[in-house]
């Protein structure tokens, strides 16, 4: 058990995530001791991962077949979203906060692991453009050149 710091944004969305359920009558289901879940489906139940990971591969399988069409009407090669799962979003936002440079022990806390050498060695991917503007700024502040 952790407490996650949430954005301000994110808090919004879940107030209105749950003045929805308010209106369309909550339905409750106690899960591990807890109740009052905000995201629940019709029976009240809560979503399981594999059903999250449906939803979205449904979301890009929708996208796509719409970039087909446009691209085809734009006479273009279309632009696919690649597949995305809840454990590939997971691996994005670890990956985000390296590369703000959030502080590496806040990193290891909020995605709950239990050692930093979980979180560099298998999260924390670095991406080229990332790579690209930190040799760049440490060739600035050496002024080797």
């Amino acid at each position: 058990i952790r407490t996650i710091p949430i954005m301000e944004p994110v808090i919004d969305a879940f107030k209105e995530e749950y003045r929805y359920q308010e209106l369309r009558g909550f339905k409750s289901c106690v899960v591990d001791g807890y109740t009052d879940f905000i995201f629940t489906n019709q029976n009240g139940g809560v979503y399981t991962s594999m059903r999250l990971d449906k939803a979205l591969k449904d979301i890009v399988e929708a996208y796509n077949e719409q970039e087909d069409k446009i691209a085809e009407i734009e006479e273009r090669e279309p632009e696919y979203l690649p597949h995305i799962s809840n454990h590939i979003l997971r691996h994005t936002f670890c990956t985000r906060l390296c590369e703000r440079d959030v502080n590496i022990k806040v990193i290891q806390t909020v995605m709950g692991h239990s050692s930093i050498k979980i979180t560099m060695d298998i999260y924390a991917e670095v991406s080229k453009e990332k790579q690209r503007q930190e040799i760049e700024r440490l060739a600035n502040e050496l002024n080797v050149f």
